[in-house]
């Protein structure tokens, strides 16, 4: 489970540093920047077995995809 949230949240905040590249006119396309992520992802639960590392873990990750797509709690 460490691992696969590691990798969640590298993934989400690879993609979200990538989808800020500018386009050829110099501006941000902003429609793509939230898509790209938001798409492919979506909040994650511990469950009671999770020790408190991973919990913390998937506190991170909810707040960044809240942050950054507009998660909304349950």
């Amino acid at each position: 489970m460490k691992l696969a949230m590691r990798s969640a949240v590298a993934m989400l905040a690879c993609r979200a540093l990538t989808a800020c590249q500018t386009t050829g006119s110099g501006g941000i396309n902003a429609p793509e920047t939230k898509a790209v992520p938001c798409a492919a992802l979506s909040p994650i639960y511990w469950s009671k077995g999770d020790t408190r590392e991973t919990q913390d873990q998937v506190t991170e990750f909810n707040a960044v995809g809240a942050r950054v797509c507009g998660w909304k709690g349950k």
